[in-house]
């Protein structure tokens, strides 16, 4: 969950690093209904990602379609969601399980922070809290004066076809366990930032000391009071 004052790209980020993945979804808005119609889509592979670009727009509705969402969402990203309750539960059914990525303002965050803890919904995600300083909104407000693109993007992607061995040490584990230490749970989010630094591994294993270096820029919004986005 990426977690920020208005105009500090998150949206962007989303969109970036999405949308070079063919099984990654960008989505703006949806719903019960159109969820469980894309559950097939799940579980035969075809997405394995969503991202909401804006989070915020699943609440412009009754409070109970956005509820209905949430606990919906809340099993892909977890146990699996399983059958709507429309659904036969005597029937079989296959699970469908969802990366997800959200754009949230903190405003929209800290309404929402209580209901979310309660649920359990909050402790399925890491939450990366950033700002932008003041240089560096003066550099995307003089990009857009000269009407010239930053450029944000560069990063190598790789797809995967064979299974990514799990190479953590235990240094690292203890290192990603004290980088976890404000999150709202450290069982969901400490097994997916495991995850990451292994892909990180993986993705970088000619170049070791970038993968530290990648979670070590990032580990400070990580914290209860975030941290700048400088570009």
């Amino acid at each position: 969950m990426l977690i920020g004052p208005p105009e500090t790209m998150r949206t962007t980020s989303i969109e970036l690093a999405f949308r070079e993945h063919p099984s990654a979804l960008c989505l703006s808005d949806v719903n019960t209904i159109s969820l469980d119609g894309l559950k097939d889509s799940f579980t035969s592979g075809r997405y394995s990602s969503i991202g909401f670009l804006d989070y915020q727009k699943l609440y412009e509705r009754h409070s109970s379609t956005a509820s209905n969402v949430e606990g919906t969402l809340r099993q892909m990203m977890e146990e699996g969601y399983t059958r709507s309750p429309h659904d036969d539960p005597t029937a079989p059914s296959t699970k469908a399980r969802a990366f997800v990525v959200a754009a949230v303002t903190e405003a929209f965050y800290k309404r929402h922070h209580k209901a979310w803890r309660d649920s359990g919904f909050l402790r399925r995600w890491i939450c990366s809290l950033f700002f932008m300083p003041t240089l560096s909104r003066n550099r995307m407000i003089n990009a857009i004066h000269e009407w010239k693109k930053i450029e944000f993007d560069g990063i190598r992607r790789i797809t995967p076809v064979t299974p990514i061995p799990y190479n953590l040490t235990q240094k690292e584990s203890e290192y990603l366990l004290h980088v976890m230490r404000d999150q709202s749970s450290q069982a969901t989010p400490f097994v997916l930032m495991k995850k990451i630094y292994v892909v990180l591994k993986w993705k970088y294993k000619q170049e070791p000391a970038k993968v530290r270096k990648i979670v070590e820029d990032f580990a400070p919004s990580l914290s209860k009071d975030g941290t700048q986005l400088i570009i």
